[in-house]
């Protein structure tokens, strides 16, 4: 081969390598700068985004105590009425025990005036056959002159009559006494049918209390249920907002290391 061209190849090679490293250079100059730039953008971002997070988990810590609190108000919203329903059952137990008493008392009640009615209607028929025997010796007629055998047996008879108006008596004095007996139970009787009308009274009265304390409750559930429905809405929102910051931080930072590796990998031109 000729001298000349050896000589020009390697001019021609150097002049290539020459404009070929000046070129790398070039690039790996604007890949630093890039490189700079973005750095620079970076720091921006990921202070802009830390702040970010912080507030998204700022907001999710409170949205989190918040919705604990509501749950533990729910919690003892079910129990208090859990224990109103306990309550509200024992009440109606009590409410039929003394309706069952109080129509006890009501046919007892009845039973006593029957009584008393059949007693009363026993002293006025004693009292018609007192009056009736009190009435014989009045028929007596003085006007027979002779004295006949039945005239004779008169005392006997007279004695008769009055162990019978005795007896009578003996018997109205017993009615009168059953009678005053039966209304002195009648009496109790009534006694304790109003006791158990106003106990009832009573115990209507804590059922409507206990029913409308139980209706509130309700509807105070149905509220915190809404309410932590929306709360864990918005922590999830919260939630994903955070992920989709985590994941644009992750991506700006894969953007720089793949930029660092290309500035690594590009050749520096020799001075």
């Amino acid at each position: 081969m000729n001298k000349n061209v050896v000589i020009f190849i390697l001019i021609l090679f150097t002049l290539l390598g020459s404009i070929w490293g000046s070129v790398a250079n070039k690039k790996r100059i604007g890949l630093e700068e890039q490189l700079k730039a973005m750095a620079a953008d970076m720091e921006k971002i990921g202070v802009q985004t830390s702040k970010e997070r912080e507030q998204v988990l700022g907001k999710t810590a409170g949205l989190q105590e918040a919705l604990a609190d509501k749950e533990d108000q729910l919690h003892n919203a079910r129990k208090e009425l859990v224990a109103l329903r306990k309550s509200a059952k024992a009440v109606e137990s009590q409410l039929s025990e003394c309706t069952s008493s109080l129509q006890e008392m009501n046919d007892k009640n009845e039973n006593y005036m029957k009584e008393i009615q059949a007693a009363k209607n026993t002293i006025a028929s004693l009292q018609a056959s007192l009056e009736k025997e009190q009435e014989k010796p009045a028929e007596v007629q003085p006007e027979a002159i002779e004295p006949s055998p039945a005239q004779e047996r008169e005392p006997a008879a007279e004695q008769q009559d009055d162990e019978e108006v005795l007896a009578l008596q003996d018997q109205l004095q017993s009615a009168s006494f059953t009678v005053e007996q039966l209304q002195e139970g009648l009496n109790a009787c009534n006694a304790q049918i109003i006791g158990l009308e106003k106990l009832i009274d009573e115990k209507n009265a804590a059922m409507d209390e206990t029913a409308a304390e139980m209706d509130r409750l309700k509807i105070n559930m149905d509220v915190l249920l809404a309410k932590i429905s929306e709360q864990k809405d918005s922590l999830q929102e919260m939630q994903e907002e955070n992920r989709d910051l985590a994941k644009e931080l992750a991506a700006k930072n894969e953007e720089i290391a793949d930029l660092q590796e290309e500035v690594m990998q590009s050749p520096v031109q020799q001075e």
